[in-house]
Parts: C-alpha cells; sequence; structure tokens
C-alpha cells in the first residue's frame, strides 16, 4: 500500500471504508453484468482456508495457475465489490504488470495479477459487524440469502475472468465453516496446517514485524478484514471455550492459536462431508503424488506447476512443553486423516 499514489490511497480509503457504497456498487454490478445463465455456469467453488502462514497463499496459487478458475487479484482493488465494473473503469489506466515481493518478506512475488486475499470484503460488507469485535473475530453464521448473494459474486468474478470455477484464499472462512458446508455444499474447501512450532514461530516474526506499520498500511489491512498478526491482530474465538492469554510477542500465545484453530479443525472435520479436506503442507513440498491427489479431489489437471516449499527452521525455537505436546497430538491426527 505504501507504494501507491496518494491518488490510489485516497480511492481505496473512499471505497473499502464504506460498507454502503459497497452495497451500491454491488447492486449495480449486478444489474450490469449479471444474468441467470452467467450464475448457472459457474461451477463448484474451492476454498482454501487456514490459519495465516499454513501455506494458503501457495496452495491457492498452484491452483490458480492450472488456468481454470476465476480469483480476485490485485487489479479489482479498490472495487472489489464491482470488479467488472472497475474493469471498465480502469481500462484507459491499466497499471504496470511489476513484480516485486509482498511485504511479508518470504520471496512470495505479487503483481496486479496475483491471485490475493480479497473475498473478505464481501463478508465485511455485509456482515461486519456480526463477527468482528474490538479485540477479536468470532463465529459467523451465514444464511441462504446470504448464500445467494455469494453465488452471485462468484458468478461475477467468473466473468470478468473468463472462467467456468471460483477459487479463494479466506483465512477468515474458519469462522464460518459450518455456514459453507450447509449453504455451500457444492464448494470443495481446503484447509492446509503445518508443523505447529514451525508454524507458530512464523507467525510469531510476523507479528513482531507488522507491529509498526506505515498508517496506511494498517489501514489496508483493516480494510480487507486481515487481523492475523501484527498492529490490527485480534485473534479467533472459535468456541465457547475458547479463551486468549499470554504477550502476542511471546512464541507460546501463537502456539496457543495454533491449537485453538486446528483443534476446532480437527472436531469439525470429523462430522464434515468429504469436500472438506485437510491438507498437510509438509507432505505437499515433498510428495508430488500427494499434490495430485488434491488435483483430482478439486477436479483439475494434475500437471499443474508445482512451488511449494517449506525450508527447515537451522534452530527450533523454545516453547512450553506442554503446549507442544498438545500441538503435535492435533498435528498427528490430522496428518493420519490427510
Amino acid at each position: 500500500m505504501q507504494d501507491y499514489s496518494r491518488l490510489d490511497r485516497l480511492l481505496h480509503g473512499l471505497v473499502l471504508d464504506a460498507p454502503t457504497l459497497n452495497e451500491l456498487l454491488f447492486d449495480l454490478e449486478r444489474a450490469l453484468f449479471l444474468n441467470r445463465a452467467s450464475s448457472k455456469r459457474c461451477g463448484k467453488p474451492v476454498y482454501v482456508v487456514g490459519l495465516a502462514r499454513a501455506g494458503t497463499t501457495s496452495l491457492m496459487r498452484a491452483l490458480h495457475d492450472s488456468g481454470e478458475f476465476a480469483s480476485l487479484t490485485y487489479d479489482d482493488m479498490p472495487f472489489v465489490m464491482a470488479p467488472n465494473l472497475w474493469q471498465v473503469l480502469s481500462g484507459i489506466n491499466k497499471k504496470r504488470r511489476v513484480s516485486r515481493e509482498r511485504a511479508h518478506g518470504d520471496h512470495i512475488e505479487v503483481d496486479f495479477d496475483s491471485p490475493e486475499a480479497l473475498e473478505e470484503v464481501f463478508w465485511r460488507t455485509f456482515h461486519g459487524k456480526e463477527y468482528i469485535r474490538d479485540d477479536s473475530l468470532v463465529p459467523h453464521r451465514f444464511y441462504q440469502d446470504s448464500a445467494k448473494a455469494l453465488a452471485a459474486y462468484q458468478a461475477l468474478v467468473c466473468r470478468k475472468y473468463g472462467k467456468a470455477r471460483y477459487l479463494a484464499k479466506n483465512n477468515n472462512h474458519l469462522l464460518r465453516l459450518p455456514s459453507l458446508v450447509k449453504y455451500c455444499g457444492d464448494a470443495t474447501i481446503l484447509i492446509p496446517f503445518r508443523d505447529p512450532l514451525v508454524h507458530a514461530y512464523s507467525l510469531w516474526r510476523q507479528h513482531r514485524k507488522f507491529q509498526t506499520p506505515p498508517p496506511c498500511t494498517r489501514r489496508y489491512m483493516e480494510w480487507l478484514s486481515h487481523h492475523e498478526f501484527g498492529a490490527t491482530h485480534r485473534p479467533y474465538i472459535l468456541s465457547a471455550g475458547s479463551t486468549v492469554g499470554l504477550d502476542p510477542n511471546a512464541l507460546d500465545y501463537w502456539l496457543g492459536r495454533w491449537i485453538d484453530a486446528y483443534g476446532f479443525v480437527i472436531e469439525f472435520t470429523r462430522t464434515a462431508p468429504p469436500s472438506v479436506i485437510a491438507v498437510c503442507y509438509e507432505r505437499l513440498c515433498g510428495d508430488r503424488d500427494y499434490w495430485m491427489s488434491i488435483c483430482r479431489r478439486v477436479e483439475i489437471r494434475h500437471d499443474t506447476a508445482v512451488g511449494f516449499s517449506a525450508p527447515p527452521l537451522a534452530t527450533l525455537p523454545s516453547a512450553n512443553r506442554e503446549l507442544i505436546e498438545r500441538a503435535q497430538a492435533i498435528y498427528q491426527q490430522l496428518a493420519a486423516s490427510s
């Protein structure tokens, strides 16, 4: 966001910080670009869901590289709720496609054509007050009317990109997994998980990195409901028994967040339909056959490019032994089911 011009920042603020305007844009987008035929042509969507730093971006990109999916990209900002309208309005002033490493410092390069986790603007527009608290994010139930609006939104994204299927990476879908299964039954939900200590360490490092971001970056994260770490961090409270303690500057805090999130996932997947799939990131990095099995599950070609990597930590950080044992027990259960 800090690379944007002052005019770009002003436009982003005017649009993304105005739910009422976004509702109006969505209504206009549907009126101009959606019809019954286009919505019926939209095939089975795929959602990549998980705790931040679980490999969700790498998995989403590998799926997107198949060429079979439409996904929101940076090119859709800030008119995320009206991608086709924005394509028309911005056609005379296309942004340069220059790749650069994203702010996380994780060697993932992005440009305006890169698929990104922007779908939460849809949910924040219509339901933000229901799940976004001052200090946390809480479970979010939605119902049939929202599911229909979501299907229309997906069809609009597919229309813009000329694809038949929709793909989204949305970590906040952890908050609404039961509703997604109930009302979006044709969707495949992939939930990546990785070694808990390595994962917690990655979250801890990112939290420290983003504790004092530029004001424009902080606002940008809030507009997109990215509260995973840093100055805008708000933890998930996934069940009535969830508690949040410790200092976010301590590694144990992030190990606790991993236990809460994937403890919830392991319980949810016990009774979830086969379309909900826990995906072991370590296996993705080292087992091509495993990746091919994921491709088959989501019904895409098997020859899509694979760029999964997980460099091992030279020295594992120290953490509370009881937390490590609890996390490892959950990890082993998830690995056995994947």
